[in-house]
């Protein structure tokens, strides 16, 4: 039968519950993304439960759609009803990892805010239950650990675009080249660190590795207080360079933090607190 999904808050700012609909037996959330809209989560197992769902868009629901333990041929049928009601609804539906689906009626005008919100407290959700609390906490950190990679590698060259620019003069004035190096290094511990994390699965150490970034923003810190002293004479060039380099430095470990932190939400299903800022 559809399985209802289990009482569990998820950490949104807009997303907040209502008592379990006793009609399509799916958990209804409200998202407040402009207009309030309705979501269901529906688990299906069955091809004779489809029309419950159905049912859940003739109503003007969104629907989170979880297929990941319903066996492949039934799934298919069940995708195949359900495109069809959709399409006489003139509504949609989008794959939003693996065997998880969103359902919207035509009713509902899905912003790129809304879309967000609904898939993010779906993943959420659906990442906390088994048996496929694993497997879709793996897609969420590979999704974001993926991009934090591509940020750190992003921030590394432009540090070295800085380094070439000037070259073959030195874009550090002589006097904070010490500093500019020690964060090179505390850089370098950090993604080493992180890697080993990472391929260890060692959660003990990922939490480490906040304390571990202090260090290089107290560096970054160092760096500005220079800049602003009066006695900062190496005009506009070099401010610019010393400070550019100072910050991709300091959001290349903060993005090692994050694969850290998501490493302990892989194991743990619990993320830590302050995990994301800017990029």
């Amino acid at each position: 039968p559809a399985e209802e999904t289990p009482d569990e808050p998820v950490a949104r700012r807009h997303v907040s519950y209502q008592p379990a609909d006793r009609e399509t037996g799916g958990r209804v959330v409200d998202i407040h993304s402009g207009a309030r809209s309705q979501v269901v989560f529906k688990k299906l197992d069955r091809f004779e439960d489809a029309g419950a769902v159905a049912d859940v868009l003739n109503e003007k629901k969104i629907v989170i759609l979880n297929l990941e333990t319903c066996p492949n041929d039934v799934s298919r049928r069940v995708l195949d009803f359900l495109y069809g009601v959709a399409y006489a609804n003139n509504g949609e539906i989008k794959r939003v990892a693996g065997r998880a689906y969103i359902i919207t009626p035509y009713n509902v005008p899905v912003t790129g805010e809304m879309l967000d919100e609904i898939e993010s407290s779906a993943m959420a959700l659906m990442a906390r239950q088994q048996p496929v609390a694993q497997d879709l906490r793996t897609i969420i950190t590979a999704r974001h650990m993926s991009g934090d990679l591509e940020r750190m590698g992003d921030h590394a060259v432009h540090i070295a675009k800085i380094a070439r620019r000037r070259y073959p003069d030195s874009a550090i004035p002589a006097e904070l080249r010490s500093i500019v190096l020690e964060m090179g290094h505390q850089a370098e511990m950090l993604v080493i660190k992180a890697g080993e994390v990472v391929a260890n699965r060692d959660v003990e150490t990922a939490r480490e590795l906040d304390k571990d970034d202090d260090r290089m923003d107290r560096l970054r810190r160092k760096l500005l207080e220079r800049i602003l002293s009066s006695k900062w004479e190496y005009g506009v060039e070099a401010t610019m360079d010393v400070t550019l380099a100072g910050r991709f430095y300091e959001r290349f470990g903060d993005h090692a933090v994050h694969v850290a932190d998501n490493l302990v939400y892989l194991v743990t299903g619990e993320r830590p607190k302050d995990s994301y800022g800017e990029g």
